[in-house]
């Protein structure tokens, strides 16, 4: 698939319906894979229908998962489809597609500190999220050797928190028909956990959001570094 056509199709599902579901679909003679160990490698172009088990958020990204465990969907199931499932079981979250949006610039360190103080933010942060244990350090300094880079993990923390800030009381936003369209305020390899915006975990009241992939969405799912992509709540959506 060309990256120009990508889509990527969200839905949640509740706990007791997830194994009926699996029996459905695989009756129907559709491949349905389990996501093990990131939740994002579903966002890859070529990844079939895939479903992510509460759990998967405790792994390789544990930190970042706490978002999922402090969020109304904690305990839900997501399912991550290259096409659209009609299904009683699945309720419709977003709709991801490749995005010719180009930020005008990144936020500067001021306007990063404001994002900090916002009080939805503040209420909403994890306490987890903060916390960089050694063993994810170690990852981190992975992915930038990998990227010929030297970076401050605690200087990307900020800009880290600010942007998923921006998802929740936005300062960096478009205004669309109506509608404010909050978009991530830094570039890829500066990011972190994209997939909390793309699955609507952070910013799922606005009907539309812009997020550029995250480093870890560069590797594990293969996406295009810097480009944003256009998540939509599709009618239905809750």
């Amino acid at each position: 698939m060309k990256q120009k056509d990508y889509v990527k199709y969200t839905y949640w599902l509740e706990p007791d319906q997830t194994a009926h579901f699996e029996k459905e679909i695989k009756s129907a003679g559709q491949k349905l894979k389990r996501a093990r160990g990131v939740v994002c490698a579903s966002l890859d172009p070529i990844s079939r229908m895939t479903l992510i088990a509460p759990d998967v958020w405790n792994e390789t990204c544990d930190r970042q998962g706490s978002w999922y465990r402090k969020s109304a969907r904690y305990g839900h199931y997501l399912l991550v489809s290259p096409v659209p499932v009609q299904h009683a079981s699945c309720t419709p979250n977003t709709v991801i597609r490749r995005s010719a949006f180009q930020s005008p610039r990144p936020a500067t360190p001021e306007e990063r500190a404001c994002l900090l103080q916002s009080s939805l933010y503040l209420e909403h942060v994890p306490a987890e999220w903060p916390i960089i244990e050694a063993h994810e350090r170690k990852r981190w300094k992975a992915l930038f050797s990998k990227i010929k880079m030297e970076m401050d993990l605690d200087f990307l923390l900020e800009i880290h928190s600010a942007n998923h800030a921006n998802f929740l009381d936005p300062q960096f936003y478009l205004q669309e028909n109506g509608l404010t369209v909050p978009y991530s305020i830094d570039s890829s390899h500066r990011l972190c956990s994209c997939c909390l915006e793309l699955y609507n975990v952070i910013g799922g009241r606005f009907r539309k959001k812009l997020v550029r992939p995250c480093l870890g969405a560069l590797f594990f799912a293969r996406l295009e570094a810097d480009h944003f992509y256009e998540v939509t709540a599709p009618e239905g959506a809750v």
